[in-house]
């Protein structure tokens, strides 16, 4: 996650180079305003599709990082506590566990083919205003952890 859901429409942006391509899922916008410009979440990834059952099968844990290098000064901020709950709530959605009554993208399954990934990773290299509010989003996540069938990371 290159892009938290303030600085991408409603939903975080990605970027699993070129493990994705073609297109992005259409976002709702963010605080009454729908920018689709910038829509970020890739929604075709078919290597990693094939790739995370198959690195699971030889016993390899698939992290979700969230951040990386910052390129400018806002890229990844969770505005606020409200934000990052939201934030925990559409990671553990779109790439937790499915839950067949959720509304969620699911970029990494496709035609029947459910994956979830291992844990994930907040790789906070820079610490501005909005990345103080992580700790909502790792408390969200880490209830949701707790409720689920198999054990989950938080790195």
């Amino acid at each position: 996650m290159n892009h938290y859901i303030a600085q991408a429409n409603g939903y975080p942006g990605t970027n699993f180079g070129g493990s994705c391509f073609a297109e992005n899922y259409t976002a709702p916008g963010y605080n009454g305003v729908n920018n689709p410009a910038l829509n970020d979440l890739q929604k075709k990834c078919p290597s990693m599709v094939s790739g995370i059952p198959h690195c699971q099968s030889l016993g390899k844990k698939i992290l979700l990082s969230l951040g990386g290098l910052v390129v400018t000064e806002n890229a990844y901020a969770l505005t606020s506590v409200e934000d990052a709950e939201h934030m925990a709530d559409f990671l553990w959605g779109a790439f937790g566990p499915l839950n067949p009554s959720g509304n969620w993208p699911r970029p990494f399954d496709t035609e029947g083919v459910v994956n979830e990934v291992d844990g994930f990773d907040f790789d906070i290299e820079h610490i501005n205003a909005g990345k103080k509010n992580i700790h909502g989003c790792s408390r969200v996540l880490t209830n949701a952890m707790c409720q689920a069938s198999k054990s989950i990371i938080l790195s």
